[in-house]
């Protein structure tokens, strides 16, 4: 009888035993039949780095056995696995290109996806995954967002929506009543982080919330499963800071993996992207109360309550340090959104009025410049982006308010004080006054109010929020401060000592914002209350002043009394190309310059920084620079970018 040929299917998995495509196919292996073969690729040392020239070494050799293969083998089909993004897609590129030219069939599979892509579907994808699709007969992903957004890129090939599974031979001995005996006798929580020791799976920020909890709880440990390329830094992270309670366990597996799973209470896993992870299934099965995010193959798995709330992801600018991530509920956004239209209508403007808006960043996505637009249309706005606003295209602007006018402006104080200036200056009767300016996001300054209003009248009205809580205060008619939108927000004002004050630290908390509740929130800002009722009758309460960030005052031997701005202004027009920086007075005689730049400072920026500081703190003052890799925010989750150590 002759011998039927069966034709074979051939995958490709990774080369290091570590993580979940490689478990994912350790444990389907017993389930596969002889004609589904595997092929080992990449790197067998993860996640510890090695030469380049050793990486083209090995990965040309695995391109030339995989050439092998194909050739010598009767393969119909060739699935590759990739992590949709960074260097995987080039490598992986190339594997399916060969697979190609020796006319195999392909399937490419995404294991996960970079969050550029998987959070953002509007999002282009480069030119390799372009290519690499055009390549693929099919492909496989792990979540419906993910096939919605290949969809979107035009792929009209089949998409297969896959899960994964994970090895179960362990837990023969584990049952229900395990469980409940387990959550019956608790002395001392475990909460279990499993999985690559890398910044997208969050481990950083769950350091950072353990420490917090660490304060409310004392009965807690974190356990910390696996290894990664940010492993060193981590662990540096958490001798910085001294956390207590953090036990790492390194790669584990089988039974180990088996045992730290049974005695642990709660699984935490808040990553940026996945696709679906074999751990959150493990801990399941283990049954464990799982805290994750809303991401890849997960969203699909969790069944979402019916009073859901729908929020979107923001950020703070960064102004003190690292920006907050914050969420924030719909409901929060309409009702701010409500009283900017309520302030608006107490200066006179009405919808439908003529608005001209210099605001916001650079906006490069072509769906938003285009929503934009038509926003813009209907709303009768005109838009000006304020960071290209600068005393070279001032005038452009300036040009345009004598042809057109506006009912209504609205800015940032430093661009309008501008604009007032650029009028001032060319000593040409200004017809074209609108009904009203308001301002915010900056601090006003009493000498920007004073050009603007020389130019433009008593129409100056002021706005006070932040990123996380806008809509907080607004002036009115009277021009006598701001007054506290009450209807969303709770303020307080704090001293040094914590006691209610006058004058001091501001303390919001907002009551509407159920996605992420700010509850007592230091943003940074310090204000202070006016000590008399506003004459316009209202009776909330009333901000005389807005002083802005909170720095930490810097004395210098000569007694002089130096503000945080005097620093930011400096390291700004010295040219020193820094990403994050902090002034920090160790002593009377000494400030640590501490910044992160992906370069050195250059010896002419640093002599600049130096003599300027010596020439206001004193000639004897040191001045030290040190090169960071992190640095460290307050307990309020910024930075506090001007500190001194003396008080």
């Amino acid at each position: 009888m002759k011998d039927v040929r069966i034709s074979e299917i051939l995958i490709l998995i990774p080369r290091t035993p570590d993580g979940g495509c490689a478990n994912y196919y350790t444990s389907l292996r017993n389930y596969y039949n002889k004609n589904i073969i595997y092929f080992a690729r990449g790197k067998n040392n993860w996640p510890y780095s090695v030469s380049i020239m050793s990486e083209i070494i090995r990965l040309s050799s695995d391109y030339i056995n995989y050439m092998k293969v194909l050739r010598k083998r009767d393969i119909a089909l060739v699935q590759v696995n990739t992590f949709l993004g960074g260097y995987g897609v080039l490598r992986d590129l190339l594997f399916l290109l060969l697979a190609k030219l020796f006319h195999k069939k392909t399937i490419w599979f995404f294991r996960g996806w970079d969050p550029k892509y998987s959070n953002n579907e509007m999002k282009s994808p480069n030119v390799l995954i372009k290519i690499g699709l055009l390549l693929a007969d099919s492909c496989i992903t792990l979540s419906q967002k993910e096939k919605n957004i290949l969809h979107c890129w035009g792929f009209v090939k089949p998409i297969f929506l896959e899960t994964t599974t994970y090895n179960t031979l362990n837990l023969s001995s584990w049952s229900e009543n395990s469980i409940i005996m387990k959550y019956n006798n608790i002395n001392c929580y475990n909460i279990l982080f499993m999985g690559r020791i890398d910044r997208s799976k969050g481990i950083f920020e769950l350091i950072y919330s353990f420490k917090l909890l660490l304060k409310e709880y004392n009965n807690i440990n974190l356990i910390i499963a696996g290894r990664g390329q940010d492993e060193e830094e981590m662990r540096l992270l958490i001798e910085n800071e001294k956390i207590n309670n953090i036990v790492i366990t390194g790669f584990v597996q089988g039974e180990e993996k088996s045992k730290l799973l049974k005695k642990s209470h709660i699984f935490v896993l808040p990553s940026y992207s996945e696709g679906m992870p074999n751990s959150v299934l493990e801990a399941f099965a283990y049954g464990l109360p799982i805290v994750t995010t809303k991401v890849g193959g997960l969203i699909d798995i969790f069944k979402e309550p019916e009073n859901e709330v729908n929020y979107t992801i923001g950020s703070t600018s960064g102004s003190t340090g690292e920006p907050l991530i914050y969420r924030k509920s719909n409901n929060s956004k309409v009702i701010e959104m409500a009283l900017v239209l309520q302030f608006e209508k107490n200066m006179g403007i009405e919808i439908g009025d003529s608005k001209l808006l210099i605001w916001g960043g650079i906006e490069m996505n072509p769906y938003k410049k285009t929503k934009r637009y038509i926003k813009n249309y209907i709303y009768n706005y005109d838009y000006y982006i304020n960071y290209n606003i600068n005393n070279d295209n001032i005038s452009k602007l300036v040009d345009k308010l004598y042809k057109k006018h506006y009912a209504y402006y609205r800015s940032y104080p430093s661009t309008m004080a501008l604009v007032a200036n650029e009028i001032t200056n060319r000593k040409e009767e200004f017809h074209n006054r609108p009904n009203a300016i308001s301002v915010s996001v900056e601090t006003l300054m009493k000498s920007d109010r004073d050009i603007i209003e020389k130019v433009f009248g008593k129409t100056l009205y002021d706005q006070y929020g932040c990123g996380e809580v806008n809509s907080v205060a607004f002036e009115c008619s009277e021009h006598q401060g701001l007054h506290h939108a009450f209807e969303h927000s709770i303020i307080e004002v704090l001293d040094d000592n914590n006691n209610d004050s006058k004058s001091g630290r501001l303390i919001i908390t907002n009551l509407d914002n159920y996605a992420m509740p700010l509850i007592r929130y230091e943003n940074g800002d310090i204000i202070t209350l006016a000590e008399q009722k506003c004459p316009c009758g209202r009776e909330s309460i009333l901000i005389s002043e807005i002083q802005g960030r909170i720095f930490d005052k810097i004395v210098g031997i000569n007694g002089k009394i130096v503000h945080g701005g005097f620093f930011d202004d400096l390291i700004l027009k010295s040219s020193a190309r820094i990403n994050k920086w902090q002034i920090v007075q160790s002593d009377i005689d000494c400030l640590r310059l501490y910044y992160i730049s992906s370069n050195d400072i250059s010896m002419d920026s640093k002599n600049y920084i130096e003599n300027h500081i010596k020439k206001q703190l004193g000639l004897n003052t040191k001045v030290i620079f040190e090169k960071k890799d992190y640095l460290m925010p307050e307990v309020n989750g910024k930075y506090k970018f001007v500190k001194s150590l003396l008080y």
